[in-house]
């Protein structure tokens, strides 16, 4: 073998690993990071809300001033939230409620008052168009309460702070119309028996992306201290409602 043919081969033998790395194929690019969620484009709601609500028994049997379906009360709401871009949702309201009274016979009474104000903690779980939205929330109830004290102190109308535990189901139907399918509540003071579940449903019309008008039908069961009110000493059916409401978000 001549110089010149053994050098040659030497550098073909050389070359040949860079060569085939030349010829292999490229690097995969880098995966682009997941998309981060979308943020709220308008995260505050203010809300307005009035019903009139009516007996479901007859509290008073016999009588005209608290028979089934006679006017109990009717209450304003007014209430201000948060979305936060994890979907996590943080409000308050305060309620009013101008009670009804009425004599035995039915002749007016003059009305009596009660307010709450609550603070809220939610989280929306969205599964495609329907919406989860488990929340609990601390309240404090004053004025004409309806909250009783037990039997060595039979007070009524007692100042209390309170618990709610509640969770609601909304079904997207289409841009304009969302189902509330359930909103089921659980509530109950501190250092009082004032079990007051309620469990209502409604629809809701989308006018635009800030604004929505919606209804709803609810009714209401109630447990006061035992001894101090016999027609709730058990869990008994208290009250049902047509509530109309408007929510603005900015």
């Amino acid at each position: 073998m001549t110089p010149k043919l053994t050098l040659a081969t030497l550098a073909l033998l050389v070359s040949a690993p860079a060569f085939a790395a030349d010829l292999s194929a490229p690097e995969a690019a880098p995966e682009a990071p997941a998309a981060a969620a979308p943020a709220v484009t308008h995260p505050w709601t203010f809300s307005i809300e009035g019903s009139p609500e009516f007996f479901a028994i007859d509290q008073k049997p016999g009588t005209q001033a608290k028979e089934q379906g006679a006017l109990a009360d009717f209450y304003g709401k007014l209430g201000l939230s948060y979305t936060f871009d994890n979907h996590v949702v943080v409000g308050t309201s305060y309620q009013l409620t101008d009670k009804k009274n009425r004599a035995d016979d039915g002749s007016s009474k003059d009305d009596t008052y009660g307010d709450q104000i609550e603070a809220t903690l939610g989280y929306k779980y969205k599964i495609d168009t329907f919406t989860l939205t488990p929340s609990v929330g601390l309240g404090y109830a004053f004025g004409a309460t309806g909250i009783y004290g037990d039997e060595a102190t039979p007070s009524k109308d007692n100042n209390a702070a309170y618990y709610t535990v509640s969770l609601a189901g909304d079904w997207k139907l289409n841009k304009q119309w969302t189902w509330n399918v359930f909103n089921a509540r659980w509530r109950d003071a501190f250092g009082y028996t004032w079990q007051t579940p309620k469990l209502s449903t409604g629809i809701t019309y989308n006018v635009d992306d800030t604004t929505a008008l919606y209804t709803n039908v609810g009714y209401a069961w109630k447990k006061v201290n035992s001894g101090t009110d016999p027609n709730f000493s058990d869990l008994d059916g208290d009250k049902w409602n047509v509530a109309v409401g408007l929510k603005k978000s900015f």
